[in-house]
């Protein structure tokens, strides 16, 4: 029989680092594996379109079959509105029945006043709004896009003709001047005008000019002449997020970089324009341009 050599004898009693070390690694890999494989799929946020068990099968690398997965239409970011603007639908509102919008709207009238010319704080004015503002607000109310519950009730009780009709008699009543005028400070011609390009701060007259007849293929509501307390709760709820039905959230990125002033501000200044079509003097975008100019 061979006989060990003493070297390798003395190496072995000697270096019992050699064996733990080695043990030490092995216990490592297990540990890791399971955390890799097991632990950290079974600890993931729970989901409906990725479960643990699914989780753990792709982590050791096995092809999940086509069509094992949950639908992934539910990990989609929920829409901010429902509404689709189609040709039917823009003519079906050109061609709708103005009198027939007018008693409905007799409903209108204890929160946004006869022929929609409220003094609530709570409800805006809709006289003069745009009929495709109007008819698209009334769908976001009835699809829970847009949340007050009054309105949600009134609009899920609404038809489809009594919508269109309402909105289309709401677009064609005029609105005098506002009474009294006001001019919202500094901050507002420069923020309506320009925006604030440091800030990502559109200016507001890009969607929101009334005479610029293109707004009404943007629907993005007339602002001259609403009022001025009902303007500033509206920034402060797309501030918060509260009111979210602004489609690819272009108000909602605006109200968050405003300051408390100047949402205040440009209430203020819009509310004391004079509605679009109204014979009242405005001053022109030139004029506002020049003496900001001069300052």
């Amino acid at each position: 029989m061979a006989e060990t050599h003493p070297i390798d004898r003395a190496t072995t009693a000697h270096r019992p680092w050699i064996l733990y070390g080695g043990l030490s690694v092995a216990v490592l890999g297990v540990v890791g594996w399971l955390v890799g494989i097991v632990v950290l799929p079974l600890a993931q946020q729970p989901s409906d379109v990725l479960p643990s068990w699914l989780a753990i099968c792709r982590a050791f690398g096995i092809p999940v079959p086509q069509g094992a997965a949950p639908d992934q239409r539910k990990a989609l970011a929920e829409a901010s509105s429902l509404v689709a603007w189609t040709p039917p639908v823009i003519r079906e509102l050109q061609d709708a029945d103005h009198q027939a919008g007018a008693f409905v709207a007799i409903n209108c009238e204890a929160c946004h006043g006869p022929q929609g010319r409220t003094g609530s704080a709570l409800a805006p004015k809709l006289a003069g709004l745009q009929a495709e503002v109007i008819w698209k607000e009334l769908h976001d109310y009835r699809d829970g896009k847009r949340l007050f519950a009054p309105m949600n009730a009134i609009a899920r009780a609404l038809n489809e003709d009594s919508i269109r009709q309402v909105a289309a008699y709401f677009g064609t009543v005029g609105e005098p001047p506002p009474a009294k005028a006001g001019s919202g400070g500094d901050n507002a011609p420069r923020l309506v005008l320009y925006g604030d390009t440091h800030r990502g701060i559109a200016p507001c007259q890009a969607c929101h000019d009334a005479n610029n007849t293109d707004r009404r293929v943007m629907m993005a509501p007339v602002l001259e002449g609403q009022r001025a307390d009902y303007l500033a709760r509206q920034l402060g709820l797309f501030q918060t997020e509260w009111r979210h039905n602004d489609v690819f959230r272009p108000m909602r990125e605006i109200a968050m970089r405003l300051t408390g002033d100047e949402i205040e501000q440009l209430a203020a200044w819009f509310g004391s324009r004079p509605p679009a079509g109204t014979p009242a003097p405005s001053p022109s975008n030139g004029t506002v341009a020049a003496s900001l100019a001069g300052r």
